[in-house]
């Protein structure tokens, strides 16, 4: 059920991505070494978030994160 899944859950679970570009890179790797190359799809304006946060979220893994897979 929805209602068993908390947010340690949602980590340990690898079931979000989610976490600074060290973190973030380590488990996007982790799905590839379980699942082979995949096309993730990200959710990042979550809720009424800011426009400029969730442009900031993608600048940061744009920066941060994509250089880790070239």
């Amino acid at each position: 059920m929805l209602n068993d899944i908390s947010y340690e859950r949602v980590l340990d679970e690898t079931r979000a991505i989610i976490g600074d570009p060290e973190d973030v890179a380590k488990q996007l790797t982790y799905i590839r070494d379980t699942f082979g190359e995949v096309y993730p799809s990200f959710q990042i304006n979550f809720g009424m978030m800011e426009k400029a946060k969730a442009r900031r979220s993608i600048e940061l893994f744009a920066q941060h994160v994509m250089p880790w897979f070239r």
